[in-house]
């Protein structure tokens, strides 16, 4: 799932929409329910093929072309897709495509749920919704989520990669240990006055850092 100048790029529930053989408590029989699926690598790659990619190709049509490279994160998850070329179907699909520099897997700092747009607001909001609308089974819950998903204003969601910003700010401050706090920098106030960014600075440590990579130069400590 991700989001561009407040574009979506897609959110897809993992299963099947089943039909239900007996009556029980909770539905009679005849009643459409959504079994559940467990998710192996053979599953995740399936899913970025067949859904992500093609939304990204629709949505992201620059990723074809010379210009513009679509970043995907993932979390550390084992069914994930290793970011180095060690999945070679994925990397055989991206090169078939045409895609291979285009599209580019990146993987999230581990323990650092600070730098995943999902834990920064949108799971927020999807609790929040959770707790006013409670609902009692998958098909309800999926439909809640799609709604939050589909909702969730454009302000907000520049207020989310900003905190991520600080957060990659912070981190980096404190050399990538993750006890650092996400800073409060008045989005509210800056934003009913208009002056909230779209992007932040990065901070002298960061440059520091980029600056020392590029001469080959140790990093500072």
């Amino acid at each position: 799932m991700g989001w561009e100048d407040h574009l979506q790029i897609g959110i897809w529930p993992i299963g099947e929409h089943t039909v239900a053989q007996r009556a029980s408590a909770n539905r009679p029989a005849g009643a459409d329910e959504f079994t559940k699926q467990s998710v192996d690598r053979d599953k995740h790659r399936e899913m970025m093929i067949n859904d992500v990619v093609l939304a990204i190709q629709a949505k992201f049509p620059t990723c074809q072309q010379s210009r513009g490279t679509v970043y995907v994160q993932q979390d550390g998850a084992p069914s994930h897709i290793p970011t180095k070329h060690e999945d070679d179907p994925w990397f055989e699909e991206m090169e078939e495509l045409g895609l291979s520099e285009r599209i580019k897997l990146v993987t999230q700092p581990a323990n650092s749920p600070d730098v995943n747009i999902n834990d920064l607001g949108f799971f927020n909001a999807l609790q929040s919704m959770h707790h006013s609308h409670c609902p009692k089974n998958s098909l309800e819950l999926i439909e809640m989520a799609t709604v939050c998903y589909d909702e969730c204003p454009a302000n907000k969601i520049n207020r989310i990669w900003l905190a991520c910003q600080s957060c990659l700010n912070e981190i980096i401050k404190c050399n990538g240990h993750n006890t650092c706090k996400i800073p409060h920098v008045g989005k509210d106030k800056l934003e009913r006055t208009n002056r909230l960014p779209l992007t932040l600075e990065v901070c002298e440590e960061g440059i520091a850092l980029l600056q020392a990579q590029s001469t080959g130069t140790s990093s500072i400590n």
